[in-house]
């Protein structure tokens, strides 16, 4: 199997995550839930490989893109229910909201670097092809500087999240 190293954490920790957050009586939905988490889990990680494997036909392309929305609505929902959470909309736990607010924050740092790397690509190409110029060399300096303090907030990100997860401050 070859599953795609940078796709699976995510796919694993969303799965795991709340099945062990439905198991431990954090959220609501018990067994049942971590049934159906499990399931969908295992499902998303099947459907990683399959994109994997054929990423570069026509047919590879849309199930990309279906993969990239599905982790987008995911997104927006951890940190939407961060946020709720914080406003007093939804009754959860403030260290849980806090943890699926920060990993909302994570997801979308990837898509940053994502974004960061087809640009510093692109760059990359146009001075393959048309020579260097000292702005392209900005530009490149300047993708480079950006796509690393991203990943540096997705380390914020990430440590937050394990000391949220260790203390249980709230």
């Amino acid at each position: 199997m070859s599953i795609s190293m940078f796709a699976t954490p995510l796919v694993l920790q969303a799965g795991l995550g709340t099945v062990l957050a439905a198991l431990l009586g954090y959220i609501p939905g018990g067994t049942t839930l971590a049934w159906v988490a499990g399931t969908v889990g295992v499902a998303w990680l099947a459907f990683v490989e399959i994109i994997h494997r054929v990423r570069h036909g026509a047919g590879g392309q849309t199930l990309a893109l279906i993969d990239r929305s599905i982790r987008y609505i995911l997104l927006t929902v951890l940190i939407g229910i961060g946020v709720a959470t914080a406003l007093g909309a939804i009754s959860l736990q403030g260290w849980l909201a806090g943890k699926l607010f920060l990993f909302g924050c994570v997801m979308a740092s990837g898509v940053g670097i994502r974004l960061s790397i087809i640009e510093f690509f692109r760059v990359w190409r146009d001075i393959d092809s048309n020579g260097s110029t000292p702005e392209k060399e900005k530009e490149i300096w300047w993708i480079y500087t950006w796509g690393t303090g991203i990943l540096i907030l997705l380390w914020v990100f990430i440590a937050g999240i394990v000391i949220l997860s260790v203390m249980k401050p709230w």
